[in-house]
């Protein structure tokens, strides 16, 4: 599924249930070619085709709910390039004090890597401050470029979520589709 169509389906969603939420969609610009090099600068590497394709289309969601991660009991706005990047800049900050937990020595999906912060994690949506959906743009182990993780507040996880953007997408439909009026209440 492509960013565009998810984007559409999702509208269409708050329009036929928008009386049950307290959120509007609305997105905001999408995001331009010295955004995205900032980006790319930053990290040092090339944003990922689907996040860049996400991006192009709008640059936040003013705090709606706009993924659900098919697992957890929440929805998460669609950062904008200049929240990803503080987001990141949290993670880096955060990662010795967590390095040192218990937590991050518990065994993790294999296509995870190690640790609570890697250069080539962007964060691209978040849930408050309980959870937050990375695009995995240098993956350990088996994982694949592009991959989705989640990073999960107490207890504190990291977990595996998606070997894409254009994997997660159908599957986030489907659970808002399933339960509309609970996706757009939650957040």
């Amino acid at each position: 599924m492509n960013v565009t169509d998810y984007l559409s389906a999702l509208k269409v969603i708050y329009r036929d249930h928008g009386a049950e939420s307290p959120h509007t969609l609305r997105l905001r610009r999408k995001v331009g070619a010295k955004a995205i090099a900032k980006v790319e600068k930053v990290m040092g590497t090339t944003l990922h085709p689907q996040l860049r394709a996400l991006w192009d289309v709008a640059n936040g969601s003013d705090d709606a709910p706009v993924f659900h991660d098919g697992k957890y009991l929440c929805g998460y706005a669609l950062l904008s390039v200049e929240q990803a990047l503080d987001e990141r800049d949290c993670f880096k900050h955060r990662a010795p004090q967590y390095d040192r937990a218990p937590a991050c020595t518990a065994p993790r999906d294999p296509r995870v890597g190690v640790g609570w912060f890697s250069p080539g994690w962007l964060p691209f949506a978040a849930e408050s401050d309980h959870a937050v959906l990375l695009v995995d743009h240098q993956p350990l182990g088996s994982g694949v470029p592009g991959q989705i993780i989640r990073y999960v507040h107490d207890p504190d996880r990291i977990e595996y979520v998606a070997d894409s953007l254009a994997e997660l997408l159908p599957r986030s439909l489907a659970a808002i589709q399933n339960d509309p009026a609970e996706f757009l209440c939650i957040f």
